[in-house]
């Protein structure tokens, strides 16, 4: 995907001031806050500002202007579209379509203040895009239209309709589900996750992640998620391969990037030069390293050893002459010398305590693929300082954590296990409470317990 010929529509509605029936959703304004900085991250997709549209809590109207002007943008087959919307998703009882809320929808003029989906479908249909990607986290509350049809059902209807894009939606029927209520600052579930993948990237084995792996890791999660709907996806020739974005999995720990020193062909050496093997290059080179590190010792042992006969030959000339007033002044300096050596080593050590426990924080805090990194952190504050209370509870709790996830994923294999035909989905929770504790006999059994399809499979993802 040419990220100079990207154009992206970030649609959000979060307030409904003219019906008070429609909740109102804060946590969408995080969404698009949130996305414009991992889109234009350049890590990530590092699309220019200039080439995203926004549209915050705005009149139908004005919605439609951009979302054609977007369209008009991508003005060839080389450019890729991509619209995002976040809000409520309502079904009409008139005429039993779907339509997206804007910032003057209510329930009583619905259809005339709304955006219909078919309106959406058709400007986009029409764009000479290559490649159209739709995202749609849009929320329906049960308690404005219980008479309504089922979204899923009617979202799955209308996704078919949108030929020549790659749709993704949250499809939900019930609006708790969908957004933290009591945690405004932070995203809607679906976008949340859908960034924490683009953030953390997969461990794919591969420089880039397409549009299906994403969509696989958001369904695989929201299943192991009781009570939330799990998204829904339409595509259009092949288009969920693509390359969307760059895998920052691979970018941050170079599991599978090799460093290779090049070697020279025999044309490059001049006829009157000898020819030196690559072992006797490094031969040398250790060498010299070898010698820099003895004259450093050297230097830094005459230092000390100087330093100390100074000191001690001061010492004894001062006892010696017998001037009382000089020898406790003597005994005044190494006794605060002394103290403030030890205060420095304290200080020190409480820094190099304070910054474990805060790079586990930032481990914890990238989620459960990284709590066993969190945990080593914690284990060297303590060992730096047994005694700081913030270090052995943060280990408790990591400890807890991993354990919680354990026997979730543990519970969730064994639950699959059962049913039949679901060898991938027990491969995968498997795998996922093996990496949180790699030494488990229990879950090693399991693994083996499988047919051989799909251990050779769980073999070749854990040597992965």
């Amino acid at each position: 995907m040419d990220i100079k010929k990207t154009i992206i529509l970030l649609i959000g509605v979060s307030e409904y001031p003219e019906d008070s029936a429609i909740s109102s959703i804060p946590n969408i304004k995080i969404n698009i806050s949130e996305l414009e900085k991992t889109f234009t991250n350049p890590e990530i997709l590092g699309i220019e500002r200039e080439n995203i549209i926004f549209s915050l809590n705005e009149s139908k109207i004005n919605i439609e202007r951009k979302l054609i002007t977007a369209s008009r943008l991508a003005k060839n087959q080389s450019f890729t579209l991509l619209v995002y919307y976040s809000g409520h998703g309502i079904i009409s009882s008139e005429d039993f379509r779907l339509y997206l809320t804007t910032l003057h929808s209510t329930l009583d003029f619905l259809e005339s203040d709304s955006i219909p989906i078919d309106t959406f479908r058709k400007v986009l249909t029409r764009s000479r895009a290559g490649r159209k990607i739709v995202i749609l986290d849009a929320c329906h509350s049960g308690q404005i239209h219980n008479a309504m049809n089922n979204l899923s059902s009617q979202l799955s209807a209308e996704l078919k309709k949108f030929e020549g894009s790659y749709i993704i939606t949250s499809a939900s029927e019930d609006e708790p589900s969908l957004f933290p209520v009591d945690k405004p600052n932070e995203p809607t579930y679906f976008t949340a996750k859908f960034l924490e993948i683009l953030q953390n990237g997969l461990n794919n084995g591969k420089p880039h992640c397409t549009l299906s792996e994403i969509f696989n890791e958001m369904v695989a999660y929201f299943r192991s998620k009781n009570g939330f709907p799990v998204p829904q996806q339409s595509s259009f020739q092949n288009i969920d391969e693509m390359n969307f974005v760059k895998n920052r999995f691979i970018e941050k720990y170079k599991i599978f990037q090799k460093t290779r020193i090049p070697i020279p062909s025999y044309a490059d050496i001049p006829e009157n030069k000898e020819i030196i093997t690559l072992t006797e290059v490094l031969q040398q080179q250790r060498r010299r390293l070898i010698c820099r590190h003895l004259i450093l010792v050297s230097l830094v042992g005459v230092s000390l050893f100087f330093a100390r006969y100074l000191r001690v030959s001061h010492f004894e000339n001062v006892v010696l002459t017998g001037n009382k007033a000089q020898e406790h002044q003597l005994f005044a300096n190494f006794s605060e010398f002394s103290k403030e050596k030890k205060k420095i080593f304290n200080i020190s050590n409480a820094k190099n305590v304070e910054n474990l426990i805060s790079e586990g924080d930032k481990w914890f805090l990238r989620g459960e693929n990284f709590y066993s990194q969190a945990k080593k952190c914690y284990l060297e504050a303590q060992k730096l300082n047994s005694q700081n209370s913030v270090a052995q509870e943060k280990l408790t709790f990591i400890n807890s954590k991993i354990d919680e996830k354990f026997f979730e994923y543990k519970k969730q294999a064994e639950t699959f296990l059962k049913a039949d035909n679901s060898c991938d989905e027990t491969r995968f929770y498997l795998l996922k409470a093996l990496s949180l504790k790699p030494d488990d006999v229990s879950v090693r059994q399991l693994l083996e317990s499988l047919p051989d399809s799909a251990k050779n499979r769980s073999r070749s993802l854990v040597f992965k």
